[in-house]
């Protein structure tokens, strides 16, 4: 077979796959956000409302629902409950608590893909060959796209925020812990989405290197920092090279972990990638 047959072929195979994955990660996702809902509706009824577990809830729904509706951009819901969540922590615990992190965590990573979508509905509009976002309900929570003020302006919101969980994890676990590092690969991708394209590649960089240190090179935590600096080598950087090394390194991190007993949802996602990466550059 040619080349360019093998490719389709491959794509072909793993968009069957992918596809079989997303209808099961789709109902898993609406059952979970379901259940999400219902031990928060338990937790109002037997603490009220101003209570710690409540507030642990509610940043459990944000994030479920941000995951369920992540490719509708359907965000109100998910940027309520995680804002319910820091004002109840901050009414009962100091501002620097560290259960601020996380709960300012998820609301950054909501601002961030509302953020995004603002870019994608500017980008249409003065290029109508890319069509906006299929679902793009941002009018719900009152944001106004039509500027690029509001993007930079939730950019921004969301740095502080990912800046501030850092700041929190640094001083309760120190710089050499895992959730440290997730915090540095949290600034990365939200460094990409800003375009500064040097600083994502520090951050990716440095939590790789806290993770490697810590779990050693194989653990499936340094497989998901490679493939986050993988893809900012692919699209935004034009280091291709560099890209299909550290997808490779990914991938085959993720088949390791997958075969004793791992998701293997991650591996065929960075395996589509490298499919897609060489599609692309043999096009040219």
């Amino acid at each position: 077979l040619s080349l360019s047959v093998s490719l389709s072929l491959s794509v072909s195979l793993s968009l069957c796959l992918s596809l079989s994955l997303s209808l099961s990660v789709s109902l898993s996702l609406s059952l979970s956000f379901s259940h999400v809902q219902t031990a928060l509706d338990i937790r109002q009824s037997v603490f009220g409302g101003k209570n710690i577990h409540v507030a642990t809830a509610h940043e459990d729904l944000a994030y479920s629902s941000y995951v369920h509706q992540y490719s509708s951009g359907k965000f109100a819901n998910a940027l309520f409950h995680a804002e319910r969540a820091i004002d109840i922590i901050t009414h009962i615990l100091p501002e620097d608590h560290l259960l601020l992190a996380s709960s300012k965590r998820v609301k950054a990573l909501i601002l961030e893909e509302i953020a995004i979508d603002c870019h994608n509905k500017e980008t249409s509009v003065s290029n109508p060959i890319f069509p906006p976002h299929p679902a793009l309900i941002l009018e719900e929570i009152a944001i106004d796209c039509h500027n690029k003020e509001t993007e930079e302006r939730l950019l921004q919101e969301a740095y502080d925020l990912h800046l501030s969980s850092l700041q929190l994890a640094k001083k309760a676990f120190g710089e050499f812990n895992v959730q440290t590092a997730k915090h540095y690969g949290n600034l990365g991708r939200l460094y990409q989405s800003m375009r500064k394209f040097k600083e994502a590649e520090e951050m990716h960089i440095k939590a790789i290197q806290i993770k490697e240190q810590l779990l050693g090179q194989e653990d499936y935590e340094v497989a998901l920092s490679v493939g986050h600096l993988a893809s900012l080598y692919n699209y935004d950087m034009n280091q291709y090279e560099d890209a299909e090394r550290l997808y490779r390194r990914s991938i085959s991190i993720g088949k390791s972990v997958s075969s004793k007993n791992k998701s293997g949802s991650t591996v065929l996602s960075e395996s589509l990638d490298v499919v897609f990466f060489y599609q692309i550059t043999n096009m040219f």
